[in-house]
């Protein structure tokens, strides 16, 4: 037998198209294969050195890559090759970056530049100034970042896309910690669109990650996440998809969907601590303390932050050291230490750092001690040098929002007195309305009205500062303000922005088969998906009897943001206030939208909804929500999207009890095997027809969840229907209410597709299932005839009279 042996050329190839098609252990391995072939030449070990460190970096394998390009370096510098060198430590630099090794970053990164002026390589030293500019960043050297900015520019050519890329991106980088977010909105999309043009994904990613951080409008950066998401998991970069990964739990808790971040944050914590990401683990830590700060588990928050700061002092981090310290002072200042809180804030002075927003946050914060040791004088001196600080027309970025800074230092400014129920300084008012206006900026071009609601109550800072200014519009604002702000919480959602959402929460909760588990994920569902202030989720048994399941109720601000110690919301007065509505959902089984006090000012609005939960034509549950005017108000849409919610969590119920109660079952009479073996093979027959029946509907869900494009969902839907019951005739029609006819989207008819028609709604069979909102099932022809027999029609069944 003859034994093909490739040659060190041919799997160099090979090994390029898998790093290519970000098939990275595979290139790694013919790299390997292709080194240890003998006579490989000098310039070709060395480059298949550089390109197997790529695809270790893209896995995060940080040992394997510092051991290679470590190594290359020393080849390079015994055979006086100062290119190879500056290559292998340029390279190494960039990556010592993300695994937080920064001191050394820092040295290696000098000994690059120089290594790449040796050798009269113009574009290495760009690469090795790019990556010690970005080291010099995190390290909080601003003013050497620049330097380094400077002489990259008088570097590269028109010519050199990288070389402008790579510097573009460092500029914004170094432009959003300084404070200059327009700058580096700029920066960033100019750096990504040359990144594009060339297919470097590694820096399309980077100015996909950038352009979002600087993005003040929250819908645009959530889409630039998604799109960064999209192209490091293509690209199958696994260190940047926990990077974005983190940034976008980041964005979750700014909408205060705390499960949903956590659940993001633990996997990118996972991750970064197996591939010693040090740096990014920073930022996971600091999201997860937000989380507790937000939900009250003060102790919590305190842990993630003292470790996030031992990470920052061993990795040289000397720019998060600040920002984490005065978080810390944060936490304490809630839990009302403010002396400990005001020793913290010496200690974090980040004046040498010259980072503006920096700079404002620490002011802020001191204020607001000061203000609660009482030194009112003190506390608004510092809040003048915080807000002197801020460029006028700057909306902030995503690292200190202005709206949360405007809030601390309006209740900085507060008398310390009790101050009188109807006086305003202009000055506060200011300070008030800036914050105010900051907010709405970031969810403008919000088209979910679910999150946009939210966003604006869930976290504690933006529900205390919407109802201030609220409380004081009347009086201060222009009138165009308020009914700007009136428009903006009652505008309808955009469906288009919640489908794929809602496909996505059919998939999570099909998928929960644990009875005690489910009512909670339900619950955050609709939380997610309206934007709900007040939810409650009630189970009803086979008898009739009620139970809160879960009740979900806005949690008392923290005195220290509010300014007032506020009760604990009370569930039982609140389950006695809905009760009128839970009993009107069960005794019609129908959805229920109500404004009230609709004519009133937002803050005496309220917006009610409620939907029962019917499985099998058993009524299962209700669940009920509902929302203050200041924050939204609900429509016909929002009813619509919960009784498809309110759908899909009521066969979750019935098949997780199901499949728990015949789990029991089966181990029941698995104990009896003896007695009862004929009774235990029908129930397991059983329980694998209703997996495979729940495998089925996980699959159409998963599959819906995919697709974009609605015709698409509906030829899905169409298909699946006729082949999961063998239907001989499937037909789908939407109900146009406007026009007050039937559009048919999908028809067959004995395996015959027929081609999309209208017809008026008539007062057959159609019409029956949309005013009454529920299923039929008709077991005969005859049946179906006498139906539409007593609605009115003739009994002969043609398309137009089953309408």
């Amino acid at each position: 037998m003859t034994t093909f042996v490739s040659t060190w050329p041919e799997l160099q190839e090979a090994a390029g198209r898998a790093r290519v098609s970000a098939l990275h252990e595979q290139a790694i391995e013919l790299y390997t294969e292709a080194l240890a072939q003998p006579d490989v030449p000098w310039e070709q070990s060395c480059a298949m050195a550089l390109a197997r460190s790529y695809s270790r970096a893209m896995l995060g394998d940080y040992a394997g890559l510092d051991g290679e390009l470590t190594r290359l370096a020393e080849a390079a510098a015994d055979a006086g090759d100062e290119a190879v060198r500056a290559a292998a430590l340029a390279e190494l630099t960039l990556r010592l970056r993300s695994s937080g090794e920064l001191e050394r970053g820092l040295v290696l990164g000098h000994q690059a530049v120089q290594a790449a002026q040796h050798a009269r390589r113009s574009d290495l030293e760009v690469q090795a100034l790019c990556a010690l500019g970005f080291i010099q960043v995190e390290m909080g050297d601003l003013k050497a970042a620049r330097e380094a900015i400077i002489a990259l520019e008088g570097l590269w050519t028109e010519a050199d896309a990288l070389g402008r890329a790579a510097t573009a991106i460092l500029r914004g980088y170094l432009a959003l910690r300084a404070g200059e977010v327009k700058q580096a909105a700029r920066d960033a999309e100019l750096g990504y669109g040359l990144a594009r043009a060339q297919g470097w994904r590694e820096w399309e990613i980077l100015g996909l990650e950038l352009q979002a951080l600087a993005a003040p409008d929250l819908a645009r950066r959530g889409l630039l996440m998604e799109q960064a998401l999209a192209a490091a998991t293509e690209s199958g970069n696994r260190t940047e998809q926990m990077v974005v990964l983190a940034n976008l739990s980041g964005w979750l808790v700014m909408f205060g969907l705390y499960e949903r971040a956590v659940e993001g944050v633990r996997r990118s914590l996972d991750t970064t601590a197996s591939t010693h990401m040090e740096t990014q683990r920073l930022f996971s830590l600091q999201y997860l303390a937000q989380v507790f700060i937000e939900t009250g588990d003060l102790p919590a928050a305190l842990s993630c932050l003292e470790q996030a700061l031992v990470v920052a002092e061993e990795s040289g981090n000397h720019f998060m050291r600040p920002q984490l310290l005065i978080s810390k002072a944060q936490v304490l200042l809630y839990s009302g230490k403010v002396q400990q809180a005001l020793d913290l804030l010496g200690v974090a002075d980040p004046t040498t750092l010259g980072s503006q927003p920096l700079k404002t946050n620490w002011l802020a914060h001191n204020a607001a001690a000061r203000r609660m040791n009482g030194e009112g004088d003190a506390a608004r001196d510092l809040v003048v040098r915080a807000l002197g600080l801020i460029p006028p027309g700057d909306q902030g970025g995503s690292e200190y929002p202005l709206d949360e800074l405007c809030w601390i230092c309006y209740r900085a400014m507060a008398p310390i007195a009790p101050e009188p129920s109807a006086t305003l300084t202009d000055e506060r008012w200011r300070v008030l309305d800036l914050g105010f206006q900051a907010l709405l900026v970031q969810v403008d071009g919000l088209g979910d009205a679910g999150l946009r609601r939210g966003y604006l109550h869930r976290v504690q800072v933006r529900r205390s500062l919407v109802r201030e200014w609220l409380r004081w519009a009347p009086e201060w604002a222009k009138p165009e303000d308020l009914a700007a702000y009136a428009g903006l919480v009652q505008r309808p959602g955009r469906l288009g922005d919640v489908v794929r959402r809602l496909l996505e929460v059919g998939v999570r909760l099909s998928s929960q088969r644990d009875p005690k588990r489910l009512p909670h994920q339900i619950v955050d569902e609709v939380a997610e998906l309206t934007g709900a202030e007040r939810i409650a989720l009630i189970l009803i048994d086979p008898d009739g009897n009620r139970r809160p399941a879960r009740v979900l109720l806005p949690s008392a601000p923290v005195p220290a943001l509010s300014g007032a110690v506020e009760p604990p919301a009370d569930e039982a007065a609140f389950l006695d206030e809905i009760r009128p509505w839970l009993d009107e959902a069960a005794m019609h089984r129908q959805g229920i939208v109500r404004p009230l006090n609709a004519e009133g000012p937002l803050l005496e609005q309220r917006s009610v909804m409620a939907a029962p939960l019917i499985s099998l034509g058993r009524l299962v549950g209700i669940v009920y929500c509902d929302v203050s005017g200041c924050f939204g108000r609900f429509e016909v849409e929002d009813l619509e999207l919960l009784g498809v919610l309110a759908n899909q969590s009521a066969v979750a119920l019935d098949n997780a009890d199901w499949s728990a109660t015949l789990e029991q079952r089966v181990a029941l009479r698995t104990a009896e095997l003896e007695q009862s073996t004929g009774e235990l093979q029908a129930a397991n027959r059983s329980l694998a027809e209703r997996n495979n029946e729940l495998a089925i509907i996980n699959d159409i869900q998963q599959a819906l969840a995919s697709q974009l494009e609605f015709g698409a969902i509906v030829d899905l839907v169409g298909d699946k229907v006729t082949a999961i019951f063998a239907a001989n005739a499937v037909l789908i029609c939407l109900h146009d209410r406007v026009r007050q006819v039937l559009r048919f989207v999908y028809e067959v008819d004995n395996g015959r597709r027929i081609d999309y028609w209208e017809a008026p709604i008539g007062p057959g069979l159609s019409s029956t299932v949309i005013e009454t909102r529920r299923p039929l099932l008709i077991r005969s022809h005859a049946e179906a005839a006498a139906l539409v027999e007593g609605r009115g029609c003739c009994s002969t069944l043609n398309k137009r009279e089953r309408n």
